[in-house]
């Protein structure tokens, strides 16, 4: 018996000393490093307020009767009022303002539309296929419609509420589903023969979610830039796969299939941004004493036991500011210059396994800062499939050039692989420089694009 006493004493000294040690190590916070005021969020030029559409996407749900980018403005104010010098407010769990009891929404069956179903078809020609439900859910969305038109006639898209996590959330489901009923009605067009107006219409377009891709600095904007324009891109290819073009057609497809910038393709901007929000989302945390929302909800952590709220004191001593700024700062340094490779040397990287991601395994390292690196393993993933994506579209957008190029010169079956081969740089895979391949079979062009494990496996592929 007395044995086991003293086993359980010094097992108990040893963890105490153990722990005493932990919290000595950690009283010592790092310098904050100089180099982290640099990768703040790269300013846009200021732009008016009338003209920059993230105000109306904010807004797009207004209920019917009000001006969706006046309802923006509002929200974004009533969201900066509320939070203005609050930081318990500031950091709580995000809440969408955006849902108000009359907000307008989508009227009908969502399987009807493209990209909702199972169907892998082309958006027009599935339109086209189904005539009667595209004409109900036309007549039944005009307003819908309607908001969706101005969306895209605007000549900027910028965030401007300081990054949180909790800014304001707009209505992404809805303006996707816009976006798909924007693509039935000119499907209805190029039925009617009105060609013309249907690539005008998408050249529109197109250069709108450039433009929200460029300019924003929120993820889940740029990656619904993406998606309308890969839409579009699809949409072109069945028109230049239905339809010889005219010249003044030819001029708009051209237009439309302008290679990405740099700033279009990147995710710089955005991860500057996020990187913001979580220096932004720690230190009003830790100073607002509200530690918890590091890592739960406030709800979780009203509704927790006494014990389970008293672990936050015993954690608090094993964060340390600086030093997880420091660590996220080298983090997005990283990431950054990750975004910034060729989409062949990405590839290369991504098949080596060389890449940005986090782990929470226990390491020897974590005796100091524990909670600051579970903390930066926990909110920052690894952005590489992101990165991916750009890639991705950008070969999308070669490869209907290159499909344009082809119905242009009507290059036989049996001389498109040559003529591939000879077309040059200007149109080749850009995750290895060889040529885009041709599928016989399919009568399709492809290539293989990153699949995010490091593999060349993710197909995207084009019927002629």
């Amino acid at each position: 018996m007395k044995i086991i006493k003293k086993i359980l004493l010094w097992s108990a000294l040893f963890f105490a000393v153990l722990l005493l040690l932990l919290f000595i190590v950690n009283a010592f916070d790092e310098d904050l490093s100089p180099e982290i005021s640099t990768l703040a969020t790269v300013p846009g030029a200021a732009v008016a307020q009338q003209e920059n559409g993230y105000f109306n996407f904010y807004g797009f749900a207004a209920p019917a009767g009000q001006d969706a980018h006046q309802r923006g403005v509002e929200l974004v104010r009533e969201y900066e009022q509320t939070t203005a010098g609050d930081q318990k407010r500031t950091i709580a769990s995000g809440e969408d303002r955006n849902r108000e009891d009359n907000s307008i929404g989508f009227v009908g069956d969502r399987s009807k539309l493209c990209g909702r179903s199972s169907t892998s078809d082309q958006c027009l020609a599935f339109y086209a296929r189904h005539g009667g439900d595209t004409s109900r859910l036309l007549a039944d969305n005009m307003l819908l419609l309607e908001r969706y038109d101005r969306l895209i006639r605007y000549r900027h898209f910028q965030l401007t509420v300081k990054p949180y996590p909790t800014i304001p959330i707009p209505s992404f489901d809805l303006v996707r589903t816009a976006h798909q009923l924007w693509l039935a009605k000119i499907s209805r067009l190029l039925e009617q023969g009105e060609r013309a107006a249907v690539l005008a219409a998408l050249q529109q377009e197109a250069s709108f979610s450039r433009r929200m891709a460029e300019e924003s600095s929120s993820m889940i904007d740029k990656l619904i830039a993406f998606m309308i324009l890969s839409d579009d891109l699809r949409a072109l290819s069945g028109i230049i796969s239905m339809h010889n073009l005219m010249p003044a057609e030819k001029v708009a497809a051209e237009a439309i299939l302008r290679p990405l910038t740099e700033p279009e393709m990147s995710f710089g901007r955005v991860f500057r941004y996020e990187f913001e929000m979580n220096r932004n989302f720690l230190t009003s945390a830790v100073k607002g004493g509200h530690l918890y929302a590091l890592f739960e909800s406030e709800s979780t952590y009203e509704a927790a036991s006494f014990l389970s709220k008293a672990k936050w004191f015993f954690i608090r001593p094993l964060l340390n500011v600086n030093a997880t700024l420091n660590l996220l700062h080298r983090r997005y340094v990283n990431t950054l210059e990750f975004d910034a490779l060729s989409a062949k040397v990405f590839a290369a990287r991504m098949k080596a396994g060389n890449v940005n991601r986090n782990g929470t395994a226990l390491r020897w390292n974590m005796i100091y800062n524990p909670a600051g690196k579970v903390y930066d393993a926990v909110l920052t993933p690894d952005y590489s499939e992101y990165t991916g994506r750009g890639h991705k579209l950008d070969g999308l957008m070669l490869l209907v050039s290159l499909q344009l190029l082809l119905k242009e010169k009507t290059v036989p079956k049996n001389s498109i692989v040559q003529f591939i081969k000879n077309s040059g740089p200007r149109y080749a895979d850009p995750y290895t420089d060889d040529p885009m391949r041709w599928n016989e079979k399919n009568n399709s062009i492809y290539f293989e694009a990153s699949d995010g494990s490091g593999g060349l496996t993710d197909r995207v592929e084009i019927e002629l």
